[in-house]
């Protein structure tokens, strides 16, 4: 579902960064799963299942990936080849909001960070 998702994403005419900043409902849509206490019982019964889930989740992190390379590429984000630290940082953003903060709006606080993410990255 998230792969699709993602493609929808990465493939509409919308400008680039419109498009980095709907990242963030796949980010934290696929962590709260991987990290649920269902998705663990599942993944403990059926370890065949977590490794199908880790595939897919590869994918669509070598998706993400790409689309930061594209960027990059494309002369929209700075650096030569960072793609990978970004998507680093991007990854630790989602992972802290999910993990340590208990807020309602876990989500806004995550887009603001990669609000900000894109206005350190992008050439100017």
């Amino acid at each position: 579902m998230q792969k699709i998702k993602l493609k929808k994403i990465i493939q509409n005419d919308n400008n680039y960064f419109d498009k980095f900043l709907e990242l963030d409902i796949i980010f934290l849509d696929l962590i709260r799963y991987t990290e649920s206490r269902q998705a663990r019982g599942v993944f403990l019964e059926y370890p065949q299942v977590e490794n199908e889930v880790r595939v897919i989740k590869e994918r669509i992190n070598n998706q993400i990936v790409d689309f930061l390379k594209f960027g990059i590429k494309n002369k929209k984000l700075k650096s030569d080849e960072e793609a990978d630290f970004y998507f680093d940082m991007i990854l630790s953003f989602a992972f802290y909001y999910v993990k340590e903060k208990n807020n309602h709006n876990t989500d806004e606080l995550f887009k603001k960070s990669l609000l900000t993410l894109i206005n350190g990255i992008q050439k100017e």
